[in-house]
Parts: C-alpha cells; structure tokens; sequence
C-alpha cells in the first residue's frame, strides 16, 4: 500500500509505569527499558498510540487515519502473491481530495504528476503507479469532511508485471462509490463526480464512458450499502466491514479465475449487513487489536498488549469508555446469565433491570 506521509510530533509518546493487569509468571520492569529494544518516537509509532487511545477513550470519536492505514494494510498483508498483484489500496488524508473546504485545483495538487525543470514527464503520483500496473481492482478509503466513503475502482485488464509508460492510457471500466451516510450525500456525491473527473487524468486513467443526459452521470455508480443518518463517527467502522467484504470477494474471484470476466466475478456489488451496536463494537476490536499487532511488528516484537489499570490520580472518564446502552440490550436478547444482567443492572442498564423483574415475577408465579 502507499506511503502514508504526516508530520506528527514523535516527542508525543511516553514511556511511563504503569499499572497493568498480567499473569503472575510476568513481572515487567518499565522503569529499565531493555537496552537492544528500537526506539519507541517515530512517527507511525506515535500515529498508531495516539490512534489506541482514541479507539479505546473516546467512542463517538472518528476513525484516527492510522488507525484506518495500518488497518487496511494489515488487510493487504493477508493477501496471497495473486492478491497482491490484483488489489490496491490507498487511504486518503482529513484534508485530501475530497476535502470540501478546499477548491478543487487546491485538492488535487498532491496528485499532479512530477515533472523536470524542463517540464517533461518524471514519475506519477501515489497511487496512480500501481494503478497502471498489475491491479484490477482499487479501493480508495476516504475522509470527506466527518465522514469516510469507499471508492472501487475496477481496471482494465492488463498482463501480468506490466508497467505501462507515460502516457499510455488505462481504461477504468467502473467506479463504484459505497456511501453509508444519507444527510448529505447527494453533495457529496456531486463533490467526488467533480474531482474525479479533474484527477483521474492525471494518472492518465480514462474514467467509463458518459452516460445520462447531463453527460457525465456514467463516470461512477453508487452502490446500496446499510444507511445510517446520524452519528457520522460510525462510517468508519462501517466503511472498513465494507472492504473487509470487498477484499473476500475479490480474493474468491482470484481463486476461482475469475478475474477475467469484467462483470461476471460479483465484487463491486452492493454490500448488506446489519449495523447494530454490537457491529460497531466489533469493528472498534478488530481495529484495536489489529493496531497492537502493528505496534509489536513495528517494535520488532519487544513489547506486549497490557491492560492498563487506573490509579489514584487517573484521569479516566469511564462514561466516554463503556460500552453503550445498546450493545449491553442486544445481550440480553441473545441470553445473558442471571449474573450478567446483575453486572449491567448496576452499571444503569434499564432493560436489565426490567428483565430481572420479569424473571422475578415468574419465579415466584412459578413457586409460590
């Protein structure tokens, strides 16, 4: 996948003791770090801590990027050699392409082609290269405004480790656009037609032919994906499940050689799920767990996943961090045990508590 470029301050993290919860043969010593560990402020290092503590603390909060990045990476990573030739990933910036507050000959600058002095052609910008090489299929994760969309692109075929030259043109036979946000999305999707049309050619990709009486309706569809119409922090943990989906089916196809039928091999079609409460936990696992992978690949594994524990003077905010009133309802309908709704009843959950009633009432009807 591409480079992710941000200028973080890597004096950000800390080394610090704290009190964590381990198995009694561990016995950590934070206050003398191990001589031959590598250094701990870089800048994805940084990315990925503040990213943890944002999943973790502060649950109405968006999708940090490298949160999102290292995620999508860790997709790519499990992918196969067929995998890695066929699919492409790239995760775009806040304040990138589809930023709505900027114009959009300011938005696509990142994308102009390099050039010499003289102003002949020099290279292509991230992530036209692997573009126009090997990959059928491009999956761009990107921020527009509070929000994140998915935007598919499948290619043209080309032979296998073909490098096309300056110049040549790459037919993009569909965009496909997954948008899980309905306030809004009509502008937004005017926005991503607009800019399309103005960076796709600096790849020198040929966008589907027009279609539509406005003459360029054809240059994306927009796929049926779960809605939600509030509390836009969601769509990215929706928009992940979504690539999640994608990337199965595309790694199927491969499997199956079926590549090489444009519309036959079912990637880029609608995409249907359930998004309860309990979804949007899930992913915020995935995520977090995924991220302390990366942390300790990145660490070259001189380190550990704790639990941390609050002390004294702490500054935990329990009511940003438990899990939402929802999450512990859809529990209870899946069958919690007599001490679980115990557990939840005490933390405020009004439908465990109504439950314990109804059990209560029963029990005595029953022996009484």
């Amino acid at each position: 996948m591409d480079d992710l470029v941000d200028f973080l301050d890597t004096s950000d993290i800390k080394s610090r003791q704290a009190r964590i919860a381990c198995p009694k043969r561990h016995a950590p010593n934070p206050t003398k770090p191990f001589p031959q560990a590598p250094t701990l402020n870089t800048p994805e290092k940084n990315g990925l801590v503040n990213a943890l503590y944002s999943l973790q603390t502060r649950r109405t909060d968006n999708v940090q990027r490298w949160a999102m990045f290292d995620n999508v990476e860790m997709l790519e990573d499990s992918l196969n050699a067929a995998g890695h030739r066929a699919l492409h990933y790239y995760v775009g910036g806040a304040e990138g392409l589809f930023y709505p507050r900027k114009r959009t000959a300011q938005a696509i600058q990142h994308f102009f082609r390099a050039r010499t002095g003289n102003g002949d052609f020099l290279r292509y910008a991230v992530p036209f290269p692997e573009m126009r090489g090997t990959a059928r299929f491009s999956f761009w994760v990107m921020p527009v405004g509070p929000l994140y969309v998915l935007i598919a692109f499948q290619i043209r075929v080309l032979p296998a480790n073909t490098v096309t030259n300056n110049g040549d043109q790459v037919q993009v036979e569909r965009v496909c656009v997954y948008d899980v946000v309905q306030h809004g999305r009509e502008e937004r999707l005017r926005l991503i037609r607009r800019r399309l049309q103005a960076v796709l050619p600096e790849g020198d990709l040929l966008p589907p032919p027009p279609t539509g009486p406005d003459g360029n309706a054809g240059i994306f569809e927009v796929m049926p994906t779960p809605r939600i119409n509030n509390e836009l922090w969601r769509s990215g943990f929706i928009i992940f499940g979504i690539l999640q989906t994608l990337t199965s089916r595309a790694s199927a196809a491969i499997e199956r050689g079926r590549m090489d039928h444009p519309r036959n091999h079912g990637v880029l079609e609608r995409v249907d799920m359930e998004v309860t409460p309990g979804y949007i936990e899930l992913m915020r696992s995935y995520m977090i767990g995924a991220l302390c992978g990366r942390f300790h690949k990145l660490h070259r594994y001189y380190s550990l996943t704790a639990i941390e524990l609050p002390g004294a003077d702490s500054e935990y905010r329990p009511e940003d961090m438990q899990v939402p009133a929802g999450i512990q309802a859809s529990k209870i309908r899946r069958g919690a045990t007599y001490g679980h709704l115990l557990d939840m009843a005490e933390k405020g959950s009004g439908t465990a508590e109504n439950t314990l009633k109804r059990l209560k009432r029963k029990y005595e009807e029953a022996h009484f």
